[in-house]
């Protein structure tokens, strides 16, 4: 069992009532909302060995369609371009499948062109830190 959405301090007081361990905790992780990067979510999990299922990654099609992300594309564009990735969406794929606590994307797309960009991503070679700037 797993849960969702749940901060540190939830997790924490759950897994103390239970008598088992959570699988998991299903977090939004995007370059478009990175607050589980700094808030001891993603940190919590590293620490206990639970990998975290990641809900989404492409902020909810915000990464294309907001104006504000503009810039935040073009840099993933210039990753993209470095690393020879097919698209922007397999560096985000990319970096959350190379974060320490080695998260588990949900594609959440019935688009095959998704599924096989998130397949890709796995494949692709960089340094995450390098990849994605606070919006």
């Amino acid at each position: 069992m797993g849960v969702s959405n749940f901060t540190p301090a939830q997790f924490t007081l759950l897994q103390s009532r239970l008598p088992f361990t959570l699988a998991t905790n299903q977090v939004e992780i995007s370059p478009v909302h990175q607050p589980l990067l700094l808030d001891g979510t993603l940190d919590q999990l590293q620490q206990l060995r639970i990998r975290p299922m990641a809900w989404s990654c492409l902020g909810g099609g915000r990464l294309f369609n907001e104006e504000g992300f503009q810039a935040l594309r073009d840099e993933l564009a210039q990753v993209a371009h470095e690393v020879n990735a097919d698209s922007i969406e397999q560096v985000v794929y990319a970096w959350v499948l190379r974060l320490p606590s080695q998260p588990l994307p949900i594609i959440g797309s019935g688009k095959i062109e998704r599924v096989r960009s998130a397949i890709v991503a796995e494949k692709t070679q960089h340094d995450p830190s390098a990849v994605v700037p606070h919006p």
